[in-house]
């Protein structure tokens, strides 16, 4: 079994090809079937003269991580029973990209004076949060910055909202 790469992004295509041989050395007409673990995806094609090639669309939301990618070649005989079978196993890896990002506030109002807690969560394909770096700016009504910063997702960030601060 062949495939393109080892890392796909979530809703990458994987072309899987390979070919298929009997032990007696005779190539395989059949069928292969192509599994990738912990998802719902299956898939069945023809395997002709001991060769195949599936390609097979990641879902754009599958979670990041380590998969095996399974083929399964068969024959089956007059009757549809399966004769001859071998399978073959790849990993391939998904890699986590940010999709979303939320603002956490601690409450929708605030009077001047006070303080202002908040946080910046990001969220990857499968919506899972994870772990990054975002810039924060924080404008005024009048689009005057009031914060700048470089800060980590999660990490809570504390304003205090000046005493003349304007409405809005």
């Amino acid at each position: 079994m062949n495939i393109g790469n080892l890392n796909y992004n979530a809703g990458n295509s994987v072309l899987v090809t390979g070919e298929a041989k009997k032990e007696n050395s005779e190539t395989v007409n059949g069928f292969v079937e192509i599994t990738l673990e912990n998802t719902d995806i299956r898939l069945l094609n023809d395997v002709k003269s001991g060769k195949f090639s599936v390609n097979l669309t990641l879902p754009e939301n599958l979670g990041s991580g380590r998969y095996t990618l399974k083929a399964r070649v068969y024959e089956k005989d007059e009757k549809g029973k399966i004769n001859n079978e071998g399978e073959e196993t790849a990993i391939i890896g998904v890699k986590q990209e940010p999709k979303k990002l939320e603002i956490a506030i601690s409450q929708q109002s605030i009077v001047p004076g006070q303080v202002l807690n908040f946080r910046a969560i990001l969220y990857d394909q499968a919506n899972y949060e994870m772990p990054g770096d975002v810039s924060v700016i924080v404008k005024d009504n009048q689009e005057k910055e009031i914060l700048k910063k470089l800060a980590k997702t999660g990490e809570e960030i504390t304003m205090n909202i000046a005493e003349d601060a304007s409405p809005g």
